[in-house]
């Protein structure tokens, strides 16, 4: 199962939760990515209810891995090639970009704190945080990939293949320390926490299923 093929089972999954401010209530709404017949990539919201699709930006680098913020203000995404390959930050109501990360290395699975304040996300196969203003970028020296910041800020659920053969979930602690998860028996990917943070929905790939 490829990453591109996991990004794409991803982007269903990213929805920003009904919110209130002050006495209007704003809808639920999902961020998806779609594919152009020359390939350009556009990112796109739509109430849940399939109602008022938006684009917010395209890119011809790829887009991947949409990732609301904890306000439902901004979405941070991954442009997996070209010239402007990195994180990318985009308001929910539309506007020009900011970039957030741009270099060599291959930058995604995006995943904000609960503050709003850092992401995380994977770089080259190794787990990184920087603030969202793109400043402080810290190595946290864990090899890993599809990083998931869980909903009290204290721990980061994340997906490493330490023997090369198959894929395992493991949570980290605020402390550095860490521990494996019991799985499915396959290549265990995107771990995604419940609201409560309690537990933890995951991609399972058994025998190629």
């Amino acid at each position: 199962m490829t990453r591109a093929v996991l990004a794409g089972l991803a982007l269903a999954l990213v929805v920003v939760p009904a919110a209130s401010s002050g006495s209007a209530a704003i809808a639920p709404r999902i961020a998806f990515v779609s594919i152009g017949s020359k390939g350009v990539a556009t990112l796109r919201t739509v109430h849940a209810d399939g109602r008022g699709q938006r684009q917010l930006t395209s890119s011809s680098a790829g887009i991947e891995a949409p990732a609301w913020s904890p306000s439902g203000k901004l979405i941070a995404y991954a442009r997996p090639s070209g010239t402007a390959q990195g994180l990318a930050i985009v308001k929910a109501s539309g506007g020009k970009p900011r970039t957030l990360t741009s270099s060599s290395h291959f930058d995604g699975s995006p995943s904000w704190s609960p503050d709003g304040r850092r992401i995380v996300f994977d770089r080259d196969g190794a787990l990184y945080t920087i603030r969202a203003d793109g400043r402080g970028l810290k190595a946290l020296g864990v090899k890993g990939m599809y990083p998931a910041w869980s909903p009290d800020g204290k721990k980061i659920a994340y997906s490493a293949n330490p023997t090369g053969q198959q894929s395992r979930l493991y949570v980290m602690n605020a402390n550095g320390s860490r521990r494996r998860l019991p799985g499915s028996g396959g290549s265990d990917l995107l771990p995604r926490w419940s609201p409560n943070g309690k537990l933890l929905a995951f991609v399972a790939s058994v025998d190629g299923n």
